[in-house]
């Protein structure tokens, strides 16, 4: 939405993928946080790509290989001088995976099912309250949103709000704003409300709209 994003485009046709193991993606994490970098976002991809490749002997061992390099990489942030204190790690992940009761939930996702819809992801740092388990449902914008904010970057026209409840300092969330989602879930029930700058919202649950969009325009 924002303006001065009009006509923008991204041309990665001169980029090359890196697709190595995740210890070298660490060791370049680590690269990148001597240089200075104020945001780095890397992927570690073992476990996607042996759960995708349906190979439970190689995925068990790349889930606990990972939570060995975050610990690892966590503990090297506090030993630089640059980083200790003053550095925010963010885990996550951009799906979760199917429980739906078959032999091959663990391999694969795509669908609405709570399982796919419920990713895990952990926020520890300064700024960040210890030893907090939410029970707020939240989006991956909500995240967004709260990354930019320990930035101290505004995003006006981005979507979604603060994970108030896991930071140290008492923050109100700003006003809703056009594109904003709130989520509510139960079990396997899921509502959506989406605000409009005008003050209307639309409500869906399980993907019915129980708001009558036509009634904005009505006027």
């Amino acid at each position: 939405y924002h303006p001065a994003y009009e006509g923008y485009s991204s041309d990665l046709s001169n980029t090359t993928p890196y697709n190595g193991r995740d210890d070298e993606v660490v060791e370049m994490i680590k690269e990148q946080l001597r240089n200075d970098a104020h945001l780095v976002v890397a992927n570690l991809h073992d476990i996607d790509r042996f759960a995708h490749m349906e190979e439970a002997g190689a995925s068990l061992p790349a889930i606990s290989n990972a939570d060995a390099l975050v610990v690892e990489m966590w503990e090297w942030i506090q030993m630089q001088p640059e980083t200790a204190g003053r550095t925010v790690l963010v885990v996550g992940t951009d799906h979760g995976r199917h429980r739906l009761g078959t032999i091959l939930d663990w391999s694969d996702h795509g669908d609405q099912c709570s399982g796919c819809r419920e990713t895990p992801v952990l926020l520890v740092g300064p700024r960040i309250a210890e030893g907090i388990t939410t029970e707020t449902p939240y989006t991956l914008t909500d995240l967004n949103q709260t990354i930019a904010w320990l930035l101290d970057i505004e995003m006006p026209y981005s979507g979604g709000r603060l994970m108030t409840d896991i930071l140290k300092e008492d923050v109100e969330d700003p006003p809703r704003s056009l594109g904003d989602v709130a989520v509510a879930g139960a079990g396997d029930l899921l509502a959506v409300q989406t605000f409009r700058a005008d003050g209307t919202t639309q409500v869906q649950v399980e993907g019915y709209v129980l708001s009558n969009p036509a009634a904005w325009f009505a006027e």
